[in-house]
């Protein structure tokens, strides 16, 4: 029987708040079906379908107004919109089970590791983690830190975050190749710089996300992440001695780069 709910009742089926609801009214994303002569909200199970839309692509990392847009639009395609988000989601449990696997193997190097500086692999580990919305990240990154992170990751496409793996396993390679150099050597440092530039595109130079991504390594290393695959390290098998490495050559390139700032 498709009876009328009311807000609170709505809610509670479709997993979301009061609040929620009512600022959805308020700003036109999603109108009950019909409103009581003494005001009161009714919404019927239909209303699900179009808020699952708004709940999935504000987790994608859309923004309410471009959602609004979106759903309004006179080409928006279910069928499509639906393909999409699935595939979406479906990346994210990529992830999340790379994440498992890797999980185990990142705790126990992770203590033995300086927590003064960002580890280039858990970094480029938690650019593809951290856009699943969670517990851990939540502790880690603020509302706003969290939606910069999902909008510049909607930045790029497959195929560009295919190029960015590339990048990532390029310097690996290149660094291990001038282990035995200077941290002064040209190449050396040139590879420093596009390393700072990926960790820089991801925190998009935000104070607060770069704080959050350090906390996140701290507690990793230590061994307090909670225990939830929320955190990973893809080539967990690289010499030690080539991650210290590229640490100490990152800090090197950002101290020259600060002097000359000054």
């Amino acid at each position: 029987m498709n009876r009328p709910y009311r807000t609170a009742e709505f809610a509670k089926l479709a997993g979301v708040t009061v609040r929620t609801l009512h600022y959805y009214d308020r700003i036109g994303l999603l109108k009950p079906s019909a409103v009581t002569e003494s005001g009161h909200r009714r919404y019927l199970a239909a209303d699900l379908l179009p808020l699952q839309q708004i709940v999935t692509l504000k987790w994608m990392g859309f923004s309410l107004a471009h959602i609004k847009r979106i759903l309004n639009s006179p080409t928006y395609d279910l069928p499509q919109a639906l393909i999409a988000q699935k595939a979406a989601v479906d990346e994210q449990i990529e992830l999340l089970a790379a994440a498992a696997a890797a999980l185990q193997i990142a705790i126990e190097t992770a203590r033995s590791h300086d927590t003064a500086q960002l580890e280039p692999d858990t970094i480029r580990a938690i650019i593809l983690a951290v856009t699943n919305q969670g517990p851990v990240i939540d502790s880690y990154f603020s509302e706003t830190a969290r939606a910069g992170i999902a909008l510049r990751r909607l930045s790029y496409t497959a195929a560009e975050m295919a190029q960015i793996q590339q990048e990532w396993e390029a310097i690996y390679d290149g660094f291990a190749a001038l282990i035995n150099q200077p941290f002064d050597h040209p190449e050396v440092m040139g590879l420093a710089a596009k390393m700072d530039g990926l960790i820089q595109a991801f925190t998009g130079g935000d104070q607060e996300t770069a704080s959050g991504v350090q906390q996140l390594i701290q507690d990793a290393e230590a061994g307090q992440l909670p225990e939830m695959p929320q955190a990973q390290a893809f080539f967990a098998d690289v010499d030690p001695n080539l991650r210290r490495f590229m640490r100490q050559a990152l800090a090197f390139y950002q101290k020259k780069q600060n002097r000359r700032k000054t």
